[in-house]
């Protein structure tokens, strides 16, 4: 795993505990976080996800920065 995989695993726990949380709740089963937990948590994934997106906007400028430096 590289270190740019890792805000997107986090992302994607982070929204598994909010995604469970609701079908807990539609399920009847009960929910465990309140209302503010769950904002809490969808805001969490939010942030992760645009950690995730600017690391790999950022990997992949450098990325093609490098190519263009190898061609000249």
């Amino acid at each position: 795993m590289t270190t740019k995989n890792i805000p997107v695993l986090a992302t994607c726990v982070v929204f598994f505990v909010f995604f469970a949380n609701v079908v807990a709740g539609a399920a009847g089963i009960g929910v465990f976080l309140t209302d503010v937990g769950e904002m809490l948590t969808l805001f969490a994934a939010c942030i992760c996800f645009v950690v995730a997106m600017l690391a790999h906007e950022r990997a992949a400028r450098e990325t093609s920065a490098q190519s263009a430096n190898d061609e000249t």
